[in-house]
This record gives C-alpha cells, sequence and structure tokens, in this order.
C-alpha cells in the first residue's frame, strides 16, 4: 500500500502521497543556520540546496541557478513569490554570481530560504524583489492547487 492508499484507507482526504512543495519547503527549513545541507558538498549555495531538497524527495534536478529556473514551468514573480516551494531566480549581475540568485519561496510572497555562496548559511531572508526576474514551479514537485 502506498500513502495514498492509506489516506484513502484512513479515511483520510487531502493527503498527497509523494514530493510535495510543503515537503520540499520543510527540508530545506530544517537546514537554516546550516553551513551545509550536504556533508560532502563543497560550496553551499541556493542552487545545491534545493538540488539536494529534490534528490531527499527523489526528484532529481541539476545545474547551476539558471538551469534549474530553466527546468521549471514559468511563473510571475509574484506568483512563484506567493507559492510555497516555488522557485524565484535572478538574472546575474549585480551582487548575484554568474548563473544568478535562486531561492525557494516560503510562500504568502513575503521571503525566501536561501543560500548564498558568499555567506555559506542558509537562511530565511525577505524577498530581495528588484533581485529576481523570473519564477518556476519545479518538475515533479507537487504544489496546491488555488
Amino acid at each position: 500500500m502506498d500513502v495514498g492508499e492509506i489516506a484513502d484507507w484512513l479515511g483520510l482526504e487531502g493527503i498527497e502521497a509523494g514530493p510535495t512543495a510543503e515537503r520540499f519547503v520543510g527540508l530545506c527549513l530544517a537546514q537554516v543556520n546550516s553551513s551545509e545541507a550536504d556533508a560532502d558538498q563543497d560550496e553551499l549555495d541556493g542552487s545545491s540546496l534545493i538540488q539536494w531538497g529534490c534528490a531527499q524527495l527523489g526528484v532529481s534536478v541539476a545545474g547551476d541557478a539558471r538551469d534549474l529556473i530553466g527546468q521549471c514551468e514559468p511563473q510571475s514573480v509574484s506568483d512563484a513569490a506567493a507559492t510555497r516551494g516555488a522557485l524565484l531566480y535572478g538574472s546575474p549581475g549585480s551582487g548575484s554570481s554568474t548563473s544568478g540568485r535562486i531561492g525557494v519561496s516560503v510562500g504568502a510572497g513575503a521571503s525566501i530560504v536561501d543560500a548564498s555562496g558568499g555567506l555559506e548559511r542558509v537562511a530565511v531572508r525577505a524577498i530581495p524583489w528588484t533581485t529576481f526576474d523570473r519564477g518556476g514551479l519545479l518538475p515533479g514537485i507537487a504544489y496546491p492547487t488555488t
């Protein structure tokens, strides 16, 4: 029996089996104040945090920030900021690496979980609206429907 079948058997509607945005964000939030999301990791940044979180859920994504946002279903920045688990991406420019900056929306349009290479720490930060120009939903992750 899988999780969905068990939930049905118990009469618990609305429980989703498999990788969900809620689980993904929970994994990322569990790394807050951590200097490493993975002991084998040489350098911590937003893309490695996202790859690590997805791997914990059995979802395969790869690449730097630009590659990750390219694998996503496109969303506006405001929609992504309001969607728990969506990615927010900022093109290369002032203050970001050559592949751009990427973070995970906590939802409600106010904050992201990210890991900036220079800070070498996972943190929840206010969304720097002028930094991000694209949003997206990761493939293989179930997002809440509105």
